[in-house]
């Protein structure tokens, strides 16, 4: 019986040993499993707090990381403030004398290749300079009269406010024809120049000769041409010139939808002699003076005006080491453009350029033409229906006030119209007691006309863009910001699977899921969106 027990007890030890032993094995295996899982932290940058974290396949799995690419888009984005119909005064149009002076110089000044022959301009209105302007004209060995440039100088109150500048061969600029050498009538219309930089772009058609006679102050004439002349900023208006043989251009007319009606007419064309022309020519020289102050990167890139020697002709091949080619450029290829016919120009076509002896523009230097007229300012337009919109400081630095709004009804947002800025309807806003504390007054006009009747006092909405509308900018899913204790906001980025580094960035502003960025990784980077916080954590050792 002793024996039995002996061996019962024997055994019993034994089995217990090697379920120990058992359990051992069956614990051993997942340690060291955890060991192998357990992500690798390493200093990133010596003296940081950034860290390299690299993850196994089954922490990254457990963690659930994931990672997209930062992304690029075209943002689009507004604001809606609140807006009020405003009625507008009945306005008389406004009349206001206008007088023109143009001289022909003795000065010429090289533009693309070929010498050119300098006019002045003033133009004076309710007797006040409000513009004084060098351009400059060459005429081709078949006789057109080229247009090559200009620099107008505006003006308000007596001060220089402006100079929207162009010249042919500078920031994109082109020559046009201002008059053809044999002029027909309802042939197709031709840019007269190409200044994209300031948004210059007239043309001109014949329309037609008037046999009947046309009497101005300075006289009567026969067979006096017509000329339209618009620009594609001004669709629908039309400027009418009317050019008599010998004489060059004896009166301007309006057509179409033009707010300014200007009417002039030649009141006397003389030949200045040596004193005036002095005058003249100092004038001039003293303008190239302040354009090349004022004009640096157009102006600036142009040779000196000089006094043409003897009076005789002076020619390309004395002023140019090569010829100037210059194509219609791309722009013209679209919309009402491409309907307008651009001449190439050729600078080995001018062999004597400043002999501008066309019947239609004679243009020989001491020759000074004066016009008189007046230009109609139209009142508002009673169809027209603006909004009035109060903007604070911080708004006014925030939108862009220059892109088109959109006008909505308060009840029903559906329901909007385009609205450009505008002037306004002429209203006192002096004594508006709104005006205070930099608040500014925004007037918006609606480009068509509605078809829910909008009654003065009315208050809408009115949706305007954001400066940068329209840019593109880096953008991210709004999961992936770590933001820490100091406010600083962070992003995990990938260089390489299972490998991830915080990263500072900039946010612009979140909307929705989307974070915009001001500042960030290159766009393509990969950065976590999932599991973050858990990555956050590790780096930094916040939550162990």
């Amino acid at each position: 019986m002793k024996g039995v027990y002996r061996w019962l007890v024997v055994t019993t030890l034994v089995l217990s040993v090697l379920a120990v032993a058992a359990c051992a094995r069956k614990s051993a295996t997942p340690l060291a499993e955890k060991k192998e899982e357990a992500p690798a932290v390493v200093k990133l940058i010596e003296g940081t707090d950034l860290n390299r974290i690299t993850l196994t396949e089954r922490a990254a799995q457990r963690l659930g990381v994931q990672t997209v690419p930062v992304g690029e888009e075209r943002i689009v984005r507004t604001r809606k403030v609140g807006g009020e119909i405003v009625a507008f005064p009945d306005a008389e149009p406004e009349v206001i004398p206008h007088r023109i002076e143009f001289t022909v110089t003795d000065l010429t000044k090289v533009i693309a290749g070929v010498r050119t022959r300098v006019v002045l301009i003033s133009d004076y209105s309710g007797g006040e300079l409000v513009e004084k302007e060098i351009a400059f004209y060459a005429q081709d060995d078949s006789g057109n009269v080229w247009y090559l440039g200009e620099y107008p100088e505006e003006y308000e109150d007596g001060q220089f406010v402006d100079a929207p500048t162009w010249i042919a061969g500078v920031e994109g600029a082109r020559p046009g024809i201002k008059m053809k050498a044999n002029p027909r009538p309802n042939t197709s219309p031709y840019f007269q120049g190409w200044g994209p930089a300031v948004e210059w772009s007239d043309y001109a058609q014949v329309e037609q000769v008037i046999r009947k006679r046309t009497c101005v102050t300075a006289g009567c004439y026969r067979n006096v041409l017509q000329i339209a002349e618009s620009s594609l900023e001004e669709t629908g208006a039309f400027q009418l010139k009317f050019y008599a043989r010998g004489t060059g251009l004896v009166q301007v007319g309006w057509r179409g939808d033009d707010a300014s009606q200007e009417e002039l007419e030649l009141i006397e064309v003389i030949q200045l002699d040596a004193p005036d022309m002095a005058r003249v020519h100092a004038e001039a020289l003293a303008l190239e003076r302040h354009a090349y102050r004022v004009s640096p990167n157009v102006y600036g890139q142009t040779s000196p005006m000089e006094r043409q020697k003897g009076g005789g002709p002076e020619t390309v091949a004395a002023t140019a080491s090569a010829d100037v080619v210059m194509m219609p450029p791309s722009e013209v290829k679209d919309g009402l453009a491409s309907t307008i016919e651009f001449f190439t120009f050729d600078s080995s076509q001018f062999s004597q350029p400043t002999i501008i002896d066309n019947e239609w523009l004679p243009l020989q230097p001491g020759m000074h033409w004066i016009y008189e007229g007046v230009t109609v300012e139209r009142g508002p337009d009673p169809n027209a229906v603006w909004v009035r919109v109060l903007l604070a400081q911080s708004e006014q630095e925030a939108f862009n006030l220059a892109q088109p709004a959109r006008v909505l009804l308060l009840d029903d947002e559906t329901q909007g119209w385009v609205a450009e800025r505008d002037e306004g309807p002429g209203l006192d806003d002096a004594e508006d007691p709104d005006l205070r504390n930099g608040v500014e007054i925004a007037y918006y006009r609606l480009m068509d006309e509605p078809a829910t009747s909008l009654l003065p006092g009315q208050r809408v909405m009115v949706e305007i863009p954001m400066k940068g509308n329209g840019e593109s900018r880096k953008v991210i899913p709004f999961s992936a910001l770590v933001y820490d204790l100091n406010g600083d906001t962070w992003v995990y980025v990938s260089p390489e699977p299972l490998t991830f580094f915080r990263q500072p960035v900039v946010v612009e502003y979140v909307e929705g899921d989307v974070a915009v960025l001001a500042e960030g990784p290159p766009v393509g980077t990969e950065v976590a969106v999932v599991a973050v916080t858990e990555l956050y954590g590790l780096d930094t050792g916040v939550g162990k």
